[in-house]
């Protein structure tokens, strides 16, 4: 990943020295975009070495393959540009909007992934870094919300955490933190609609 971004910006390098040959300034938008979108998959990227190392990942299920769908992308886009395949660049083109929204998109769903380490839950709230320790955890409520998808609800002593998930993950959670902690309460209230 890390190596075909690094390709990608030594393509841009080249692309830009051919067009100030030309004197078309306008090319520095175009490149601008897309190097914002290869900052964002390098954002992205950390965020999943960062899932990598964690014990279990509370995740909605398919973020995996959107970052391997949006990676695609971003890299379709770039050579299509390269090769002068896509010329028709302003601030409401599709394909340039694609090349930066996608990625950031794909960075705020990492963000919201929820990341059991020994010790601690790690959750990400407006940006910041929460670590709930599993000894605080005093109650777990799972909420049916469809067929497919459940609620959980963890309440410590002073605040909720909320998250919405496929019903498989948010199992898997329960019984990831009750083996961290045996104390705690759990309401199951799956026949809610």
């Amino acid at each position: 990943m890390l190596w075909s971004c690094l390709l990608v910006v030594s393509f841009f390098t080249s692309y830009i020295i051919l067009d100030l040959t030309k004197l078309n300034t306008l090319s520095f938008f175009p490149i601008g975009m897309l190097l914002m979108g290869v900052f964002f998959m390098l954002l992205v990227n950390q965020k999943y070495q960062q899932v990598t190392r964690a014990e279990f990942v509370l995740q909605k299920g398919y973020e995996k393959y959107m970052f391997v769908v949006t990676y695609i992308i971003l890299y379709a886009i770039n050579i299509l540009v390269i090769a002068g395949l896509y010329t028709n660049f302003s601030l409401t083109s599709p394909i340039l909007m694609l090349s930066w929204i996608l990625p950031m998109i794909l960075y705020s769903l990492f963000q919201s992934m929820w990341l059991c380490f020994s010790s601690a839950i790690h959750i990400t709230l407006h940006r910041e870094l929460q670590e709930l320790s599993y000894h605080k955890i005093k109650k777990i409520t799972i909420n049916k919300i469809n067929k497919r998808n459940l609620q959980l609800i963890i309440t410590t002593q002073k605040e909720e955490y909320i998250y919405k998930s496929s019903a498989f993950y948010i199992l898997q959670m329960k019984d990831y933190i009750l083996t961290k902690n045996t104390d705690i309460i759990l309401l199951q209230e799956l026949n809610q609609q």
